[in-house]
């Protein structure tokens, strides 16, 4: 089998990703046929494929394609009169939440989504302490988790004794008890106790939407009508 060309592409910027808050950078990006070899330091790069193609970005900005668009119809539509998290801190997602509170019945859900925990960092015990004997649940950005207060962990039959279910993760706090944060198929038992919103709700919703009193939302960001504008290349000296 004849084995694909290398080529170096190098003289821009390279995203490589994130860990937590630290956006990792490479100079370098070495590939082959349909594989990435490695990323790295122009000189660290240079030596290591010496013999490699160059091709030159120009100080353009590197991403890598690996793209997925999608959407979740049903789940936004759901989402539309649950109050947005996007960005809030602590004190923001407490005072909204009590907001919310403030207009239900006190047995009723108080909900809310795009929760980003890097922002605001929940648990059972702070929703709890805010809204004692209330059904809370916080749906982070993603939709993947959520953390949800003391009352509602009770009311689902989560407890230390739980076990983590397949496909899923209940976050445990300093004693082995669930903190209040489910990911993936852990916050199932929780879900199931969410009552379906009423056809008048979500014929109501359906016509806010259509006549603008509920912006849209896409992936915890709001949409707009405008065209994207054109990021330019950051300037990046040549190597």
């Amino acid at each position: 089998m004849n084995q694909s060309p290398v080529l170096l592409l190098k003289g821009g910027k390279v995203f490589c990703g994130r860990i937590r808050r630290e956006i990792l950078w490479a100079e370098v990006v070495a590939v082959s046929g349909r594989k990435i070899l490695a990323v790295g330091s122009n000189d660290e790069m240079t030596n290591r494929f010496s013999q490699a193609e160059r091709v030159d970005l120009d100080g353009g900005l590197l991403l890598p394609g690996l793209c997925d668009g999608h959407l979740h119809l049903a789940v936004g539509g759901r989402s539309l009169s649950v109050p947005d998290l996007s960005g809030m801190n602590v004190e923001q997602v407490e005072g909204t939440l009590k907001r919310t509170a403030e207009r239900l019945a006190l047995d009723a859900w108080v909900r809310a989504f795009n929760w980003d925990p890097k922002e605001a960092d929940l648990s059972a015990e702070l929703l709890e302490s805010w809204l004692p004997g209330r059904l809370v649940i916080v749906h982070q950005r993603d939709l993947h988790s959520c953390c949800v207060s003391r009352t509602a962990l009770r009311a689902a039959g989560i407890s230390a004794e739980s076990l983590d279910p397949p496909g899923g993760r209940i976050v445990r706090d300093a004693q082995g008890g669930p903190s209040g944060q489910l990911q993936e198929s852990a916050s199932l038992p929780v879900m199931r106790l969410i009552p379906k919103p009423a056809r008048r709700r979500i014929t109501s919703n359906a016509n806010d939407f259509r006549n603008g009193s509920i912006p849209a939302r896409t992936g915890g960001t709001r949409c707009s009508s405008t065209k994207p504008s054109k990021i330019p290349a950051p300037n990046i000296p040549k190597t």
